[in-house]
């Protein structure tokens, strides 16, 4: 993917993810606009509570390797 390909969005980091029920997280997407379709996609992902610490243990090592 070039730079020139990304799409990049401001964040709220207070709104990034939510409790959708008390089962699942569901980060907040924005819409994904696609050439030839009138109507942005929303993209809705939904994590466990397992996934959800699996995400968060690969987040730290990302920051650690960020901040070295």
């Amino acid at each position: 993917m070039r730079d020139d390909d990304r799409m990049s969005a401001e964040v709220d980091p207070a709104t990034l993810l939510t409790l959708r029920d008390s089962n699942t997280v569901r980060p907040k997407l924005p819409p994904l606009p696609l050439a030839g379709n009138g109507e942005p996609l929303n993209i809705h992902l939904d994590f466990d509570a397992e996934m959800v610490g699996i995400i968060i243990g690969r987040l730290k090592e990302l920051q650690a390797r960020m901040t070295h």
